[in-house]
């Protein structure tokens, strides 16, 4: 599908889920990851995914800086994800 739809917000979230949780190609799932966190106004899930692969890729000030631009476009830092994130 990604092949006819490189730029499909549905596609691209099945296809990381897919990479990371089911399949465990981290390698795979980074760059849907990132096009998701650059193209689309997508859930901090997306953020935090994305970051745990670019930890476990040894890029940790990247994923930390990730998490922190995430946290302050959170407007309640007393929300849940807010306070998951902070963690």
């Amino acid at each position: 599908g990604l092949k006819l739809f490189p730029n499909d917000f549905k596609l691209l979230q099945d296809a990381g889920f897919h990479f990371y949780f089911e399949v465990g190609d981290f390698k795979r799932a980074l760059p849907i990851y990132e096009k998701l966190s650059k193209r689309f106004n997508s859930s901090s899930f997306v953020y935090t995914t994305l970051a745990k692969i670019k930890m476990n890729q040894g890029t940790i000030i990247d994923a930390y800086n990730l998490l922190l631009s995430k946290y302050k476009s959170i407007h309640d830092k007393e929300s849940l994800i807010a306070k998951i994130i902070h963690n």
